[in-house]
């Protein structure tokens, strides 16, 4: 089923921070229902760990736990796997996005089956970013707003393109050059509402009671986690309009 696009990208050579935002809001909005399923598993990890103490008040009890070997351990692990999973989110959420731009209906199940057909270079992508984000910070190569500037649509460039790990770091480096400055506002952005709306979010429902404030949270949090990586899919979208001239037809060919 085809439905009216959404905005039209800036045209070819200008790129638009207020427009991504906009365009990213339209896809999202309009597509509330199908993209929260796909972002909700990045809150599973959260769901393991709060919810029996929810149910039985232990949160609101109990003091903070004592920091044992075993609890480091256990927020490593849940760490590592709630970073993978954002990953799996925002590679799974791309092709949704990007039939939204095309005005086309998607189904949650093609946009899992997509995303998750390019698994293993996705993380290798997101691994290798993180690398070289450690290494550039450490060895002060690059401070670490540059890269993360450098690398804000390697994961798009890598589903998309089916480029390898550090092809998509190098593709993502040549997309963002001369518009690093804006994307890093974009980032920003996206980072200082997540984090004031959670704040807010505690603030206004702590006499609601920690089930609810917990659960609206979370809602929260996939929300969120879906809108930034659909404003990664935005960019890298207008970035190749604003330098390459290609159309979404085009771009988007990949996933027919």
């Amino acid at each position: 089923m085809t439905g009216m696009p959404v905005t039209a990208p800036a045209p070819a050579g200008e790129f638009g921070v207020g427009l991504v935002f906009r365009r990213a809001w339209a896809v999202f909005s309009r597509n509330i229902a199908k993209f929260l399923p796909l972002s909700a598993i990045t809150v599973v990890p959260n769901l393991i760990l709060l919810i029996p103490g929810v149910a039985d008040g232990a949160i609101a009890r109990t003091p903070a736990p004592q920091i044992t070997a075993g609890a480091v351990a256990i927020l490593g692990v849940t760490g590592l796997v709630w970073g993978v999973l954002i990953v799996i989110t925002h590679a799974t959420v791309l092709y949704g996005a990007f039939q939204a731009m095309r005005g086309r209906s998607f189904q949650i199940g093609d946009s899992f089956q997509k995303g998750l057909s390019r698994f293993f270079p996705v993380i290798g992508t997101s691994i290798a970013m993180v690398v070289c984000m450690l290494f550039g910070g450490i060895l002060l190569f690059f401070p670490a707003f540059i890269l993360l500037s450098a690398f804000f649509v390697a994961l798009p460039a890598c589903v998309v393109e089916r480029l390898g790990p550090f092809q998509s770091l190098g593709r993502s480096r040549a997309l963002t050059k001369g518009y690093r400055w804006r994307i890093f506002g974009i980032w920003l952005v996206l980072a200082l509402v997540s984090g004031i709306g959670s704040n807010i979010i505690g603030l206004i429902l702590a006499p609601a009671g920690t089930t609810i404030t917990v659960l609206v949270s979370m809602v929260w949090q996939a929300s969120m986690t879906a809108y930034q990586a659909i404003s990664a899919a935005v960019v890298y979208h207008d970035l190749r309009v604003a330098k390459e001239g290609v159309d979404i037809e085009h771009i988007a060919s990949v996933f027919d």
